[in-house]
């Protein structure tokens, strides 16, 4: 009975010691993912095509490593159709920089008359979807 103190003494040192720590308060920094919804959400909503494009290859367990999926590497992460215009969405977040490859997809992509945009913001997003829905005369 006497090592009752010490051990509730012990269960409290431990319990201070795996606390979690308390997040600063403020909003989470948005993810690649939750922006990539968002997007096709929005355009989706609004009567756009929207797809996402996954490239990464898939994970072959009895290899132990991912085999390459076939998709062409660089092409954006997502693809749209807003009046009548091909338009490839990049999201990239905090110091993500786009790849050669990707360089290359977005040069193709402009030179065949669709837009290419690197997204890092749903504001981002928003400017360019305004100037895109405003007619050209």
């Amino acid at each position: 009975m006497s090592q009752l103190p010490a051990f509730c003494q012990h269960q409290s040192f431990i319990g201070e010691q795996t606390a979690r720590k308390t997040r600063q308060k403020g909003p989470k920094p948005e993810t690649a993912n939750s922006l990539t919804k968002k997007l096709i959400s929005y355009l989706r909503n609004r009567g756009h095509f929207a797809a996402r494009i996954n490239t990464t290859g898939l994970y072959d367990e009895k290899l132990g490593k991912y085999r390459p999926s076939g998709a062409t590497t660089g092409v954006p992460d997502v693809i749209a159709c807003i009046e009548s215009r091909f338009v490839g969405l990049e999201i990239k977040i905090g110091a993500d920089r786009l790849s050669k490859k990707q360089q290359q997809i977005a040069l193709q992509i402009n030179s065949a008359g669709g837009f290419y945009l690197i997204v890092r913001s749903f504001d981002d997003f928003e400017k360019f979807y305004a100037q895109l829905k405003i007619p050209s005369f």
